[in-house]
């Protein structure tokens, strides 16, 4: 998604034509925004993923991390797959 979000603005600043044809179009500054939002929602999500990972890690190597609100949350967090499905759906029905 990621690579998807950055190779459609790559691909308007490269080619000639796409970029004038983006530049013409009423909703060009729209559809520019669009990808870079479905960017920020990709990395935002890897971001806080890779936090609950860390956040489960180390309540393995430390039991006692286990019973710490924050660990909690991030225990919650990782264990919901709707979150992370919308938020991989979301930028894809939108384009």
């Amino acid at each position: 998604m990621i690579t998807y979000g950055i190779g459609g603005p790559a691909l308007f600043l490269t080619n000639e034509s796409a970029g004038k044809s983006l530049l013409g179009a009423s909703d060009g500054p729209i559809i520019a925004y669009a990808f870079l939002a479905g960017v920020a929602i990709q990395v935002t999500m890897a971001l806080l993923y890779k936090t609950a990972m860390w956040h489960l890690y180390m309540g393995e190597l430390d039991p006692e991390v286990k019973t710490a609100h924050l660990h909690r949350f991030w225990a919650w967090f990782s264990e919901k797959y709707w979150i992370e499905f919308a938020s991989d759906a979301g930028p894809l029905l939108s384009s």
